[in-house]
């Protein structure tokens, strides 16, 4: 089985079309391959997605709905606090932005 530290070299590496690394599909095999995985892993990702993502989305749709703003553009998934990336000990969450069309 490979390991955190296995992918994050794969995924810098020049030699691999990993290396611009998308930071919450980093996040979210951290919990596939980490130590808890067979017992939380896939559980917390779910959780994860249904409770965050998924909630961020509707709320900025909604928004965009409710003030008659075009929908036609993209939502732009972004992580803070992962612990790869900081050792703030703050919880990792995501952000969620609305790309306008004319901006793609």
């Amino acid at each position: 089985m490979k390991n955190y530290d296995f992918w994050k070299r794969q995924m810098s590496s020049d030699r691999t079309p990993y290396n611009n690394i998308d930071t919450l599909s980093v996040m979210i095999a951290q919990d596939i391959i980490g130590s808890e995985a067979e017992t939380s892993g896939a559980r917390s990702i779910t959780r994860f997605i249904e409770s965050r993502i998924k909630t961020k989305v509707l709320n900025i749709l909604a928004c965009r709905l409710d003030n008659q703003l075009p929908i036609n553009g993209q939502f732009k998934i972004d992580i803070i606090n992962a612990s790869f990336q900081t050792n703030s000990g703050d919880r990792p969450d995501v952000v969620v932005k609305y790309v306008p069309l004319e901006e793609i």
